[in-house]
């Protein structure tokens, strides 16, 4: 699932005649993640795509502090989090691999 986020901010444009004021409305897209690495080496093998993410119910496992109510953070997948995602069809191998919970913004 691709979340969406808004972000409004002034930008001033200027021109040789005169000063514009614009608001301009940035939508930015969202896509979720699993980043997997090799547990020896720390390399990235993989990146698995989470179709169905529910920011609501990962956030009230992870609790975010007020700095990452949208969970742009990486988060290791272990514990409360990794039974969450395993209840929803998600497996883990931990004992070769580390599993990260990430996000990445889409351009269109």
């Amino acid at each position: 699932m691709v979340q969406k986020s808004f972000y409004i901010w002034p930008k001033k444009l200027k021109t040789p005649k005169k000063h514009l004021y614009l608001h301009q409305f940035i939508s930015m897209k969202i896509m979720r993640q699993f980043s997997v690495l090799d547990k020896e080496t720390e390399e990235l093998i993989d990146e698995i795509p989470i179709p169905d993410f529910s920011l609501e119910e990962v956030k009230k496992i992870i609790k975010p502090s007020q700095y990452d109510l949208n969970l742009y953070d990486c988060y290791k997948i272990t514990g409360c989090l990794k039974e969450y995602f395993e209840s929803i069809g998600f497996c883990f191998d931990t004992d070769n691999k580390l599993y990260f919970l990430c996000c990445y913004k889409i351009h269109e």
